[in-house]
């Protein structure tokens, strides 16, 4: 991977009404990033859908991410757009991903997480193994992409 992914301070806010778009992100230096590159994980999902379609429209390349190439949702025909395929449980997955990144950015602005599944009930009422897969997804996945 021939580009710094550490230390990258993002903030994204959309109000749901879409009265006030903003979207700041600075370097760790505290310098605006001129380059506007994001890999989106969960990309496929409505919250990480939403946000590429959001970041596009505000001039943004977009590395949107999921499981599969099935997963993401080919509505998006921009070329500032580029579909990549991301096992957030998976690290070799995640560095093929940065690899195929890499080799079209030199750097990105910022990474948004929406990688995850959801738990649904008490928590004594989720089968092990289940249990294990939301964590190894929401919160390990979370990490992994950020190591």
């Amino acid at each position: 991977m021939s580009f710094e992914r550490h230390g990258v301070n993002a903030w994204l806010e959309i109000e749901a009404r879409g009265a006030s778009d903003r979207v700041a992100l600075e370097s760790v230096h505290g310098e605006l990033m001129t380059k506007k590159t994001a890999l989106v994980t969960g990309a496929g999902g409505g919250l990480g859908h939403a946000t590429v379609e959001r970041l596009v429209a505000h001039g943004w390349k977009v590395f949107e991410a999921d499981i599969s190439k099935e997963m993401l949702r080919s509505s998006i025909h921009d070329p500032d757009v580029v579909p990549v395929v991301m096992d957030v449980t998976d690290n070799d997955s995640i560095e093929g991903a940065y690899d195929a990144i890499a080799s079209q950015t030199d750097r990105l602005a910022a990474i948004v997480k929406f990688a995850g599944v959801l738990g649904v009930g008490s928590l004594t009422d989720i089968p092990e193994e289940r249990l294990a897969r939301i964590l190894d997804i929401n919160v390990l996945g979370t990490y992994r992409v950020n190591t």
